[in-house]
């Protein structure tokens, strides 16, 4: 029996934010890269570290429990790249799969958000087969048609948030020299993130109304009982 995907819009959310997580964590790996072979100086290290462009986000930290950079980030590109296939690409166990890539993606030098936006991506991906009963019986009709109807926006606004945070503020430091950006990333970064959970909410409603209209195609009507 072949695979199906039943839930397309919240699909269509893990593989977004998943290719986000893998390029922000490819991003992170080509600074160590570039930093040439050496031990980093501790556990925690910048991975552009004096690179005047990542100033406003603290030289992008990350971790890494390798003893070399240049290994760390060869590690790093590699995950990402396969998070990046994995989450946009694999249609089994993509909840599954993408878990136990961000878990060394943490480990070997692929930053903070990164590991961690894959990991709710993770969670969001393992809803992408589920029936989503609660939400066609508890549900609101009214909000789940509002959240159902107003996906798409929703989706692009916590991307835009991604991009805001990564190159937005960059880009502001170092071509405009914005006063203050250091003290906004945690606001964008807390944005950024709920942006991920309201486009899994919308999508689930979205999904939920689609499997709704599924149950009664087009053309046809539940049966009368005799006597109605």
């Amino acid at each position: 029996m072949s695979f199906r995907v039943q839930n397309r819009a919240t699909r269509i959310v893990a593989g977004v934010f998943g290719a986000v997580a893998a390029l922000a964590g490819l991003e992170h790996g080509l600074g160590e890269i570039l930093q040439g072979p050496g031990r980093p100086g501790s556990l925690v290290f910048a991975s552009w570290s004096g690179v005047p462009l990542f100033k406003v986000l603290g030289g992008e930290p990350a971790l890494s429990i390798l003893p070399d950079l240049v290994a760390s980030g060869v590690v790093t590109v590699a995950l990402s790249l396969l998070l990046l296939a994995w989450t946009t690409v694999a249609r089994r166990r993509v909840g599954l799969g993408t878990a136990l890539i961000c878990i060394p993606l943490l480990a070997c030098g692929g930053g903070f958000g990164p590991p961690l936006l894959g990991l709710l991506v993770a969670i969001v991906a393992g809803r992408s087969a589920a029936p989503l009963a609660w939400w066609r019986g508890k549900a609101p009709v009214a909000r789940r048609r509002l959240l159902a109807s107003g996906w798409p926006a929703i989706l692009a606004c916590g991307v835009a948030a991604w991009f805001a945070l990564m190159p937005g503020l960059m880009l502001l430091d170092a071509v405009a020299g914005v006063p203050g950006l250091a003290s906004a990333v945690p606001g964008v970064t807390l944005a950024a993130f709920c942006g991920l959970g309201l486009s899994a909410v919308s999508g689930c409603a979205r999904d939920a109304s689609s499997q709704g209209r599924s149950r009664f195609p087009r053309g046809r009507t539940r049966s009368r009982r005799p006597g109605q």
